[in-house]
């Protein structure tokens, strides 16, 4: 037994033999090393085997089981989500004479960065404190109510400017029906919006629910909160309070006061109607593209984001990774209303069916019928009723600033809104709300506070902007990428500084040092043995390079977002999509391009090759045959164990797949095309798991993968048998 203090919202607790540290979701393993005995130890649980007492509100999290071998060291991950930092008893039983239960140097409560965004207090100016915010909605006199996934928080902005809360307590949990919403705890809230009777309904995506503020208290109008299983698909033709959903993300009203829902996990949007009756409006279940000119329903969607529906009661969809807005007539047909498929930007001032956009998101409608999306999180796009398509805002080029052009402002856009012909801009960067007067075309200021600092400041003082892909380098320097800044930052002896980037989102500066240059949002990063790192930027679909003299480089893509030059070399091929990457021990650089569905890799002569997947098929086929003839959905991560196999998730067919150093491809987890959690403790071969977006073998060849639909961090041992060890389902995991 032994006491420790829980300082911060994330923490983590490492038991036995080695260190561990978690930043961000992301689990760093460490180096093993062996003991004597071989006598294996089955760790009962978090029931009876762990236990938190005299503490005032800590959220446990352990894996439900899993076995320990003497011969190995074992390592019990505790994590905490304790916002009042008091005093935490852990304690132990049933553990056998030979396993030594204690904390380990480095295994203290804590985290590498100090955690900025907490709940403000009730009545504080909405500009003095940062907006942690993923959508705004308006009510009809003009107060504004925000959801927060961070926080796990309603706020309100009156009309004054005086923010409070409405729901939740910044704890992550499941509150009954029936609950006081300001002192009850919700989970990661995001999509809001206004029902017909004036109430706040929201989205809690990870309990898979729609629920409503009645009368100050809680109330689910989607789903059945008291399952224990609440998500699935189900209940259509029913009543939605017994329906299912799969990550319920943005709702919205019509004018007759149907809600729609986009439930992202099963590819549909579902409508429910004034008798409460919920239905399948639009898509198949299938993730991939198509349909167009046929009924909605039979259509095929790939990251659906949002859905609105005009005055008339036609829908309007966003298919992010598609890279097109689809609509829905009110005869149920669905076509393309803008994008061609293609990742770009191009087209402004014509039919906005011809233009190229990038991942469209929150979707708005103003009362003339124009409608306005935001491109790649960084420009705001207007499609008018003529169907013609113009920029209104983002360039990439300087900081958005009050009273300036909209369009000469740089953004990260997490979210939309609009009221009094003012566009609202909620900006991840910044942590700040900008306004876009659609009249002028001139930027103004709600509310929000920026946090970032410069560099060469102590880790604990440091505030990141979505830190992202954690590595480790061999010389102890932490790495990781800082998507809302456009950076590649280092920690190295407790001191943050840039690696990579100078904070404008672009691409530019080849030849020169790399913290003067121009980068997008990197995914992935890798060393060679030299030391030199790579590092994969999808919004130029490019590969850059960063010498041991800080030089960078571009070695593979020509920014166009397409397939060209297999076989020559990679600086003259064209890539489209390059995600995750991973190096093998003869420097051979390998490419996850999840757009063009393919793995390439580039040699050390610089000379690229496809080495699996076939260029824009998606679907899943080829198991038991050469990689190179096999086909995938969206492959993320990738990994090799130490034999020299690689090792791909497909993201959206949730499995994983083995490419044998014989170039054969086969499944190693998960079962094609059904994407849940199930199974734990058999083999993965038969288990069910959800969207992998990152995984990393350790030293014994367990590959260690982050679960981020199902929020927790699994381990498919070398025997084949899957088990979970950090997480309960409730949050989300990534890297």
């Amino acid at each position: 037994m032994f006491f420790c203090k829980s300082i911060l919202a994330v923490s983590l607790i490492t038991f036995l033999f080695s260190q561990n540290q978690i930043i961000d979701d992301e689990l760093l393993i460490p180096q093993y090393f062996n003991s004597q005995k071989k006598t294996p130890f089955v760790l009962p649980g978090n029931s009876s085997f762990l236990s938190i007492k005299s503490n005032n509100n800590p959220v446990f999290i352990s894996s439900a089981k899993d076995t320990a071998y003497e011969d190995k060291p074992y390592i019990f991950l505790v994590l905490t989500n304790d916002l009042d930092a008091d005093d935490a008893t852990i304690s132990s039983s049933s553990t056998p004479s030979w396993l030594t239960f204690a904390p380990i140097a480095g295994g203290k409560v804590e985290t590498l960065t100090k955690p900025w965004y907490v709940v403000p207090p009730n009545n504080v100016y909405v500009k003095q404190v940062p907006l942690v915010v993923n959508d705004m909605i308006f009510s009809s006199d003009g107060e504004a109510y925000l959801s927060s996934k961070e926080l796990h928080s309603i706020l309100k902005v009156d009309l004054n400017g005086s923010l409070t809360i409405v729901a939740g307590t910044g704890r992550g949990d499941r509150s009954s029906d029936g609950s006081l919403a300001v002192t009850s705890p919700i989970t990661s809230p995001g999509g809001i919006a206004i029902h017909p009777d004036g109430s706040i309904v929201f989205t809690e995506s990870l309990d898979h629910l729609v629920r409503k503020i009645e009368n100050g208290n809680i109330v689910t109008i989607v789903g059945d909160y008291s399952s224990s299983d609440t998500k699935g698909f189900s209940g259509d033709g029913g009543a939605a309070t017994s329906a299912k959903l799969n990550n319920p993300t943005r709702i919205s009203y019509d004018s007759s006061g149907n809600l729609y829902i986009v439930d992202q996990g099963n590819h549909r949007i579902r409508k429910v109607d004034t008798n409460g009756i919920i239905t399948t409006v639009a898509g198949n279940g299938e993730s991939g593209f198509g349909g167009d000119g046929g009924l909605a329903i039979n259509a095929k969607f790939n990251g659906l984001r949002e859905v609105v529906v005009d005055n008339n009661g036609n829908m309007f969809i966003s298919d992010k990774n598609n890279h097109r807005i689809r609509k829905v007539d009110t005869d149920g047909i669905i076509t393309t209303f803008a994008g061609t498929g293609g990742a770009g930007n191009s087209g402004n001032g014509g039919p906005a069916v011809n233009a190229e956009i990038t991942s469209p998101e929150d979707l708005l409608l103003d009362s003339s019928g124009n409608l306005y999306f935001a491109n790649d999180g960084q420009k705001v796009k207007k499609v008018d009723s003529n169907g013609i398509i113009t920029d209104i805002a983002g360039s990439g080029i300087s900081i958005a600033e009050d009273g300036a052009s909209a369009l000469s402002g740089t953004f990260f856009i997490n979210g939309l809104s609009i009221f009094n012909n003012n566009l609202y801009l909620l900006d991840s960067y910044d942590h700040t709300v900008h306004t876009l007067d659609l009249s002028t075309g001139l930027l103004g200021y709600f509310g929000g506070k920026s946090v970032h600092k410069k560099d060469n400041v102590s880790e604990k003082e440091a505030f990141l902007n979505f830190p992202y892909s954690v590595k480790i380098h061999e010389n102890g320097d932490i790495y990781f990428i800082e998507r809302g800044s456009y950076k590649i930052r280092k920690i190295s002896e407790g001191v943050v500084s840039t690696f990579a980037g100078n904070g404008e989102s672009g691409y530019g500066g080849d030849g020169g040092l790399a913290v003067d240059a121009q980068i997008g949002r990197p995914i992935d990063m890798v060393w060679d043995s030299k030391g030199n790192m790579y590092f994969s930027d999808p919004s130029a679909h490019v590969i850059r390079k960063v010498d041991l003299k800080g030089i960078i480089t571009t070695i593979a893509g020509t920014q166009e977002c397409s397939y060209s030059n297999d076989g020559g070399y990679a600086i003259d091929a064209a890539l489209c999509g390059p995600g995750r990457l991973a190096m093998d021990k003869n420097d051979n650089l390998y490419i996850a391009e999840f757009s063009n569905k393919i793995i390439r890799v580039i040699d050390k002569n610089g000379i690229i090759n496809t080495i699996a997947g076939k260029v824009g098929e998606a679907n899943t086929s080829g198991d038991g045959n050469l990689a190179k003839d096999a086909t995938f959905q969206y492959p993320a991560g990738l990994a090799f164990d130490s034999l020299g196999n690689l090792y791909v998730s497909d993201r959206d067919d949730c499995i994983i797949r083995k490419i044998d150093t014989n170039g054969n491809i086969s499944t190693i987890a998960g079962t094609t095309g059904n994407c849940g959690d199930s199974g734990e403790g058999g083999p993965a071969t038969n288990a069910i798991i959800s969207s992998i977006f990152y995984m990393v073998f350790d030293k014994s060849d367990n590959l260690i993968l982050a679960d981020y639909s199902n929020a927790k961090i699994k381990k498919i041992m070398t025997n084949g048998n899957i088990l979970t060890i950090a997480g309960t389902g409730t949050g989300q995991t990534d890297v």
